[in-house]
């Protein structure tokens, strides 16, 4: 029988075998004929440090999400970040019904990134659209770009963007793997050289692994749709 003690909590930041990829993960649940999409585990595999067993939940959780709540997934992709709009639909892909037992704690931006990375797994894990000649200019996306909050999104976005850029076989690769697995740390292993030339000069940040993939995620799912849409893509993702 299913924990009722699951919860899952979104923290704002003060900025404000192995299924094909593009198939949801199923389960049928108790008293049910009909398969639903996989409910989030948080793992109890020995080695893994508390930030993997995050972020596999936090995968788990978001293919979860992607399938139940198209409607909030929708309004998603369609709000400005740092918007009302964004908060609201980030607040309701905050249920129990994607989590099996426990507690899920992660930053509002991480959880922004996993729905990303199951997005991208969703629309293009079957198919590799080309890179559109520039990358997306990111401030449309943003609700203030002046913003402190606003700002660093841009850039971090910017980041991610000229890293895929750099090796968008990595990149892909990264998004591809399953969290915390050896393929997942070989890709982002191959995407490190890339990422100090990529951070604008004279700026620093300490970034965690968790917050270059989100970035990256979002960037990556960017990129694919200016690469379906733009005639001349520059090259394969």
């Amino acid at each position: 029988m299913r924990s009722r003690t699951a919860s899952i909590l979104l923290i704002a930041l003060a900025c404000a075998g192995q299924p094909a990829w593009g198939q949801a993960r199923l389960e049928t649940e108790t008293g049910s004929l009909i398969r639903q999409p996989r409910q989030a585990r948080i793992p109890d595999k020995i080695g893994l440090s508390d930030a993997e067993r995050g972020r596999v939940a936090a995968e788990e959780f978001a293919d979860c999400v992607v399938e139940r709540r198209k409607d909030d997934v929708a309004q998603l992709l369609g709000a400005l970040y740092g918007s009302a709009d964004e908060r609201r639909a980030l607040k309701r892909m905050a249920v129990d019904r994607c989590l099996f037992s426990g507690q899920l704690t992660m930053p509002s931006s991480l959880m922004r990134g996993a729905v990303f990375r199951s997005l991208y797994k969703k629309d293009f894990g079957d198919r590799s659209p080309g890179l559109a000649p520039a990358a997306p200019d990111y401030t449309v996306y943003v609700n203030d770009p002046t913003s402190n909050g606003g700002a660093v999104q841009i850039l971090m976005l910017d980041f991610a963007s000229c890293v895929i850029r750099a090796d968008v076989n990595g990149a892909r690769g990264l998004l591809l793997a399953q969290a915390a697995s050896e393929k997942e740390t070989q890709a982002f292993s191959s995407l490190v050289p890339f990422m100090g030339a990529c951070f604008p000069k004279g700026k620093s940040a300490q970034l965690s692994k968790s917050t270059v993939m989100a970035v990256i995620a979002e960037a990556m799912y960017r990129e694919a749709q200016a690469g379906m849409t733009d005639p001349t893509p520059s090259g394969k993702m």
